[in-house]
């Protein structure tokens, strides 16, 4: 069995919740474990769900293009489809928050090493909670991240 390795690491990895995703579970023994692609994703679809946020679509600043009236009516690409260029933003060629969070290698603000620093509250003016929305943010990222040790939502 050519794909005997990959049934020995997911067996290896089983404590830490480790699954073996495949388009061929034939070529395996009927386990719980033995997931397919469409499984995966209803899996990672129903943790995101269940926390609350949706860490795929959060965007530097803590928003989530989701639920951002201006690109469910077609104004807005995103700023995450769009890497921080959209109109809003089209003096200054990207959004200054995407723009700091890309520099500084994080999924949004509030996972930045600096958070919370003294831009935060300058480049996120319309939120005057803004510190703690992101820390909030943070925290359940972190929380999820360790539940599902999932690494990179």
């Amino acid at each position: 069995m050519d794909d005997l390795i990959f049934y020995e690491v997911a067996m290896e990895k089983r404590d830490d919740g480790a699954y073996l995703v495949t388009g061929n579970q034939k070529h395996y023994p009927a386990q719980d474990f033995i997931i397919t692609p469409a499984e995966m994703i209803k899996i990672m679809n129903s943790t995101r769900q269940m926390e609350g946020a949706d860490f795929f679509a959060i965007t530097a600043c803590g928003e989530c293009c989701d639920t951002c009236d201006k690109m469910k009516a077609g104004e807005c690409p995103g700023c995450i489809q769009a890497d921080g260029i959209v109109l809003e933003w089209a003096d200054s060629g990207r959004c200054r928050i995407h723009a700091c969070v890309r520099e500084h290698g994080a999924k949004f603000c509030g996972l930045c090493e600096e958070f919370p620093c003294d831009r935060v509250s300058e480049l996120i003016p319309w939120n005057p909670n803004i510190i703690e929305h992101l820390a909030q943010l943070r925290d359940q990222y972190n929380e999820i991240s360790e539940k599902t040790d999932l690494k990179e939502i």
